[in-house]
C-alpha cells in the first residue's frame, strides 16, 4: 500500500468542510426561496399585489442553490454517473478514466470560473440591476456562481489527487471498508449466539 500524504489528507478534510457548509449555505438560500415564494402567492391572493421584484429574487438564487452543493458532491462520490460501461472495466483502468474526468472537470471548471467572474466584472462595471426599471445589483449572484465554478475545479482536482495521494479517501474503499466491518460485526454477533 502507497504511503499516504498526512498533507494532503489534512487540506482535503478542511476543504470538504468548507465545501459542505456551502452545501448548508445553499440549503438557507432554499428556505429562503421557499419564503419569499409562499409570502407572494398569499399576498397575491389576499390583496392582488406581489413582492416587489419577488420574480427576481427567485431567480437570481436559484445560481446559488444549482452551484452551492456541487463540490461537496464531488468529494463525497456522489455525483450522478453511468456506471453500466465503466463497471466492466478493470480497476486500474477505471482509475486512470477517473482521473481523466478530473483532470477535464478541472479545466472545464476553471474556464466556465474565469467566463463567470468576467461576466461579473461587467456587472459591476456597468451597475446592473435584477430589473431595468430598478432592483439589487446582479453582480453578487454572479459572485457565487463564479466561487461555485472555482470550488468545483478544486473539488475535481482534490478528487484527482486522492489516487496519488491519498487512495483511502476515495469512497468506494471507505464503502467497502464499512461493509467490511459489517460482515464482520454480524459473524461475531452469529458466534455470540452459538455459545
Amino acid at each position: 500500500m502507497k504511503h499516504e500524504s498526512p498533507a494532503y489528507i489534512k487540506v482535503d478534510n478542511i476543504f470538504q468542510r468548507i465545501t459542505k457548509w456551502l452545501v448548508y449555505v445553499g440549503a438557507a438560500v432554499l428556505i429562503f426561496v421557499m419564503l419569499v415564494a409562499f409570502v407572494d402567492v398569499i399576498i397575491a391572493k389576499i390583496f392582488g399585489s406581489s413582492i416587489k421584484f419577488a420574480t427576481e429574487i427567485i431567480t437570481y438564487c436559484d445560481v446559488p442553490l444549482a452551484f452551492l452543493g456541487m463540490g461537496y458532491t464531488l468529494l463525497i462520490g456522489q455525483m450522478t454517473s453511468v456506471d453500466i460501461l465503466f463497471g466492466r472495466f478493470s480497476a486500474g483502468v477505471q482509475r486512470i478514466l477517473n482521473m481523466i474526468y478530473d483532470v477535464v472537470g478541472i479545466g472545464f471548471c476553471v474556464f466556465l470560473g474565469k467566463l463567470s467572474a468576467d461576466n461579473m466584472l461587467n456587472y459591476i462595471a456597468n451597475n446592473t440591476l435584477s430589473n431595468p426599471k430598478g432592483g439589487f445589483p446582479v453582480w453578487p449572484f454572479a459572485l457565487v456562481e463564479t466561487v461555485s465554478w472555482f470550488a468545483l475545479a478544486l473539488a475535481f482536482l482534490f478528487c484527482c489527487l486522492r489516487y496519488i495521494l491519498a487512495p483511502s479517501k476515495l469512497l468506494g474503499v471507505t464503502e467497502k471498508q464499512a461493509k467490511i466491518e459489517e460482515v464482520e460485526h454480524m459473524i461475531e454477533g452469529m458466534e455470540g449466539k452459538d455459545k
